[in-house]
């Protein structure tokens, strides 16, 4: 349904009763269904769920996958490089085993330069514009990938959010940022590991350069509503029904156990598609 927005659910022996924001004509909208599906992303169906439960002014963590923004040279640079128009997105994922003090692995997505990177440098893609600087860099710049690296929550911090009663029907969420001690050296160790898994190929990451992110400055949380652990007031069953609920199943990364360093969208739609097949939906 278009121009609405979900604040909460309730549940009672006869389904489901999904309450909200009619964005175009600013009433409250409610509607009743047997059984409902949540996946509005993490931090969305965290936050439904919160209200509904009535977790206000309490903190509930929600936990990330902290990245790490690396240089990457070649020895070789191949000709023509920057004059490829080539994809902004990585080319190659590197998924070294676990290793140097870290339980959990570690991911890293390359990405070639490409006229993105070079814009950022003051280069193009206007042919006049830092030409010099092109003519300057070349050699470097033929030689230069960016990567980007992933830790396993285990490994990172995470972030806290807290969700506070306004006037009227709205709600404000707030999220802060929470560090982990041990997530730099678990970068450096994550480090080690591409540097080895690179070495055969000679490619190279500098021992300086790069940038632990911040927890939620990526895009990859999760486990808020974990399956089978955490917070018990907060954990789901197997079919992501979070404690308190029957018919209203949390189908998004907020129902996983943790969140991985690599990607996690298919993950997420297997998971999906496996609690939908599972759900009882006659019931």
């Amino acid at each position: 349904r278009r121009d609405a927005f979900v604040t909460d659910v309730t549940e009672d022996a006869s389904g489901v009763v999904v309450a909200g924001v009619d964005l175009a004509g600013g009433g409250r909208l409610e509607r009743r269904y047997s059984r409902i599906f949540l996946a509005a992303g993490a931090l969305a169906t965290t936050r439904i769920v919160m209200r509904t439960r009535g977790f206000f002014e309490r903190d509930v963590a929600i936990k990330d996958s902290q990245k790490i923004l690396i240089p990457i040279l070649r020895a070789h640079a191949p000709v023509g490089a920057l004059d490829d128009r080539g994809l902004t997105l990585a080319g190659l994922f590197v998924d070294p085993p676990p290793g140097d003090g870290l339980r959990q692995r570690a991911h890293l997505q390359i990405t070639a330069v490409n006229p993105m990177m070079l814009a950022h440098l003051g280069i193009g893609p206007a042919p006049e514009r830092g030409r010099m600087r092109r003519k300057l860099l070349a050699p470097l710049l033929a030689r230069l990938m960016v990567g980007w690296g992933g830790l396993h929550s285990d490994h990172s911090g995470d972030l806290v959010l807290r969700l506070s009663r306004n006037d009227g029907l709205w709600d404000s969420l707030t999220i802060r940022p929470r560090s982990a001690a041990h997530a730099p050296g678990a970068a450096r160790a994550a480090l080690s590991g591409f540097r080895r898994a690179l070495a055969p190929t000679r490619t190279y990451i500098p021992p300086v350069g790069w940038r632990l992110a911040a927890p939620g400055e990526g895009n990859h949380v999760g486990a808020s509503l974990p399956m089978g652990g955490g917070d018990r007031a907060l954990a789901s069953d197997a079919l992501g029904r979070p404690a308190g609920f029957a018919r209203v199943h949390a189908i998004d990364a907020s129902v996983f156990p943790s969140v991985p360093a690599g990607t996690m969208l298919l993950l997420a739609m297997a998971n999906a598609d496996r609690i939908v097949r599972e759900a009882p939906l006659d019931a």
